[in-house]
């Protein structure tokens, strides 16, 4: 059998396919990391970062699918953060049957949920170790007399 210099260049097939593409960006879209998604196709984590480089679209559309998980978090911290209500519906029996009705639960703030929002969103508010600030002008003359 003949093997031309054209099937020896180009490898074997990809394993980046409509299908691992999909997959991907399902595992992407509930909080995977590169490495993790490398893990669930079963190829290293260098084989999904050559993928992105060499097709745009896919390393868009995983980073899209990231940015929808992280804001789907940071929804969900905010809320506990300031608190929220929900709405159930509960299913109750009455004299002529079961009868629907819609209760209300608040959910009150969480105070390590503020803390965490605050440390991170207004670190020189509320951080315990803070870092320096540089010195304007004024306190540097300060410092210089």
């Amino acid at each position: 059998m003949k093997i031309g210099l054209a099937t020896l260049a180009m490898g074997r097939p990809s394993k980046l396919t409509p299908e691992t593409r999909a997959q991907a960006e399902i595992l992407a879209n509930v909080g995977f990391t590169d490495q993790l998604i490398a893990e669930a196709l079963e190829v290293h984590v260098s084989t999904i970062h050559r993928w992105k480089k060499r097709e745009p679209e896919f390393a868009q559309s995983l980073a899209h699918a990231k940015l929808l998980a992280d804001s789907q978090v940071a929804e969900a911290l905010y809320r506990s953060a300031v608190g929220y209500d929900s709405h159930h519906t509960i299913v109750l029996m009455g004299k002529n049957g079961p009868v629907k009705s819609v209760i209300t639960k608040h959910h009150p703030p969480c105070v390590r949920a503020c803390i965490f929002w605050l440390i991170n969103r207004l670190p020189e508010k509320w951080s315990r170790n803070p870092k320096p600030r540089p010195p304007r002008g004024e306190d540097l003359a300060r410092l210089s007399e």
